[in-house]
């Protein structure tokens, strides 16, 4: 029973190993989520705090969770996220080189006089329902000699939602108004006034909203991965092709599996090389190999592969819009 149980454990990491498909790494270039209408400068007005929060007291159940009323002021915590909102978002859409960066201050002074803003959009937005809660848990233990006694962990967890406009600054249209929600808890420490302060315990995901928000309004760049099929052909040709790959050679390895595919038309070939020609950004290539693939073979790879291909130009093309429209 045992030598049985070795062997389909065996047999089952040998097939694990033996299915591993290569995957080839390339960055893209992705268009703005929105229409930001040729925008070439953009400003961030400072974020503003309001509705601040202290939690709501419950009494101690042993054992379980019990919120403790956070008797501290909250205002410096939520003005110092609401900076922190705007500087991070600030450095983000600077990073992306996209648009030029104008004063914020520069442009509030000019709003409000009631002249117009020197610059062609600017993104502002408020915290509301602030609410910083210290988190006691309560573990029973035994000591050496068997007596119970109770250990305490504190932890901090705040819960806020960032409301933001992005607006048009020569019209006073809105382009996009969105809000987020965030709910972050802190690791654990043995006393409450270890606790870091809200604005740590926020960072990261300060740092997450930022990059989305900079998504949205300007292209930006990433990397993905593009899985290649298995050789099922045990042929050297495809062997060396698929190394090639692996070792990011991509331009040997899509001609070696070109040269496989038109001498003995396998589909995993074809596949493989119209997804290097996507990976090296010929996408018109990728999707008319593809394409025919899919035509001689019926491969259901092939059909996933055209749809993916189809969307990756389109967005391409509204990345070239955007471009050109500046």
């Amino acid at each position: 029973m045992r030598k049985s149980v070795i062997f389909s454990i065996s047999t089952l990491l040998c097939a694990l190993t033996i299915s591993c498909a290569t995957s080839v790494k390339t960055t893209v270039q992705r268009p703005a989520e929105l229409d930001m209408n040729g925008a070439k400068s953009i400003s961030v007005l400072p974020f503003r705090a309001t509705e601040k929060r202290k939690a709501d007291t419950v009494l101690s159940i042993p054992g379980i969770l019990e919120i403790i009323s956070n008797q501290n002021d909250t205002g410096s915590d939520i003005s110092d996220i609401a900076q922190n909102i705007t500087r991070v978002l600030q450095s983000k859409i600077s990073d992306g080189g996209y648009f030029d960066i104008i004063d914020s201050s520069v442009v509030q002074q000019k709003i409000s006089s009631g002249n117009p803003a020197p610059c062609d959009a600017y993104l502002t937005g408020t915290i509301y329902g602030f609410r910083d809660d210290v988190l006691r848990n309560e573990y029973r233990r035994k000591d050496s000699d068997g007596d119970v006694y109770w250990e305490y962990a504190y932890k901090r967890r705040v819960i806020m939602t960032v409301f933001y406009e992005v607006i048009d600054a020569s019209t006073s249209r809105v382009i996009s108004s969105r809000s987020k929600d965030f709910e972050v808890e802190s690791s654990e420490y043995d006393s409450e006034w270890s606790l870091p302060t809200a604005a740590y315990v926020v960072r990261n995901s300060v740092e997450q909203f930022a990059v989305e928000v900079s998504h949205q309004i300007q292209p930006y760049t990433e990397e993905i991965y593009l899985k290649l099929l298995k050789d099922k052909t045990k042929d050297a040709r495809m062997e060396q092709a698929n190394k090639l790959a692996k070792n990011g050679s991509l331009e040997s390895a899509r001609k070696l599996f070109m040269q496989c595919y038109e001498e003995k038309h396998w589909p995993e070939a074809g596949y493989n090389a119209a997804m290097l020609y996507r990976a090296q950004g010929n996408l018109e290539e990728a999707r008319s190999l593809m394409m025919q693939v899919y035509a001689e073979s019926g491969l259901s790879d092939a059909a996933k592969a055209m749809d993916d291909i189809n969307v990756e130009i389109q967005k391409q093309k509204k990345l070239q819009q955007q471009l050109q429209g500046r």
